[in-house]
């Protein structure tokens, strides 16, 4: 028995878990299918067809015939797009459950069929679209990133930790979190859907920075010690300007010291 390609004693990610499940039924997720080359699809296309691979750390084989591959691809995206606005925006969720897409996953196969040949197209047993969030769609996601936000926030400061945490012990409390995130949804996402959840995201994002930045900002030594002292207190609001507004971060004290001036 021979050892497989040098270095292979380890194996890859994908490798070991085929390996670990031979003959069970196991789902494999590959994302960005579209930036694989012809080498990947055609071991891909080999696989699904004989329903065997090899575990490359000891050249034995490897029954994969049960396992569930799921593809995803950027590739179509303006074609879902355009379908989204011409036969979906707008309507109800009932009318969309109602609307065909037969019409669209056509044009997806079709197109598939040039980028990944028929021979591959052809195993493809389902195609299933993935459209455009609505506005409070966005907004609910815009609620989560939030939430994830607040909840990293409320944890100790660990300095020995990779990466470290840097601030910790604060409570962050949203001004009415409903108007937030329809303005993240609206300002963010409904512009530049293209960019998908990522745009949300790289919104929050800001917001935390901005937090960072004021909470550093002291003549206090910031150590492990400071998880001693009570919770900081943040507050996300809207805040107009001119003629619409912006997200803005500051502590609650400094909400108090404003309406009592």
């Amino acid at each position: 028995m021979t050892l497989g390609y040098e270095g292979a004693q380890k194996g890859s990610i994908l490798n070991n878990f085929l390996s670990s499940h031979d003959k069970k039924r196991c789902v494999v997720f590959l994302d960005e299918f579209d930036k694989t080359d012809q080498k990947v699809r055609e071991a891909l296309l080999t696989m699904l067809d004989t329903g065997l691979t090899v575990d490359l750390r000891n050249n034995t084989q490897v029954n994969v015939s049960k396992s569930i591959w799921i593809l995803a691809t950027n590739k179509g995206d303006h074609l879902v797009t355009k379908f989204f606005d011409k036969s979906l925006a707008g309507k109800s969720h009932k009318e969309r459950q109602n609307t065909s897409i037969a019409p669209l996953q056509e044009s997806l196969f079709r197109l598939f069929i040039q980028e990944y040949t028929p021979a591959f197209t052809g195993r493809i047993s389902a195609c299933v679209p993935f459209f455009p969030f609505t506005r409070d769609e966005a907004a609910v996601i815009s609620h989560t990133f939030l939430q994830k936000l607040s909840d990293s926030l409320r944890k100790p400061i660990s300095l020995d930790t990779h990466p470290p945490s840097l601030i910790g012990r604060i409570k962050l409390s949203l001004i009415d979190d409903g108007a937030i995130c329809k303005f993240l949804a609206e300002r963010h996402y409904m512009n530049l859907r293209e960019l998908g959840a990522r745009v949300l995201q790289n919104a929050v994002d800001d917001s935390a920075d901005d937090l960072f930045w004021d909470y550093v900002d002291t003549d206090h030594v910031i150590s492990e010690k400071t998880n001693e002292k009570a919770f900081e207190r943040y507050v996300i609001q809207l805040h107009p300007v001119e003629d619409t507004q912006e997200l803005v971060v500051f502590k609650e004290a400094d909400v108090v010291a404003d309406e009592k001036l």
